[in-house]
């Protein structure tokens, strides 16, 4: 569309006053069958509207891709978030459980043993 309508405007440029807005060159007289400038631009309008049509539905399709792909990116980041949560807490769990383990074993021994144990901690001072 635009090379057919390029060759029309280019010949037309002189009865738009384009090349010489001031009239300060002899232009051309206006040709009769140029259209009006307002006509070519409404013309133009007419031809591309289908183009920025089409490059919309294509920056709509791309934008869909890519937060598809950010949407699949985010869920690997929180299972794998999740998966080192996990594993945390059965670290924590297990370090819980030895620390009681060993809070019995010592209240055990301490059942046995003579009641001097806190001279002895204090004469070590």
């Amino acid at each position: 569309m635009l090379a057919l309508a390029m060759p029309k405007a280019i010949s037309c440029a002189g009865a738009w006053d384009i090349w010489n807005p001031y009239g300060w060159l002899n232009a051309a007289p206006p040709m009769a069958e140029c259209m009006a400038l307002n006509e070519f631009g409404f013309f133009l309008a007419v031809a591309f509207a289908p183009l920025a049509f089409l490059w919309l539905a294509i920056a709509v399709f791309l934008q869909s891709a890519e937060l598809k792909e950010q949407r699949s990116a985010q869920v690997a980041q929180l299972e794998e978030a999740a998966q080192h949560l996990v594993l945390f807490l059965a670290e924590q769990v297990t370090k819980r459980r030895r620390e009681l383990i060993n809070k019995v074993r010592l209240k055990l021994y301490d059942v046995g043993e003579p009641q001097h144990r806190d001279i002895e901690v204090t004469s070590l001072r």
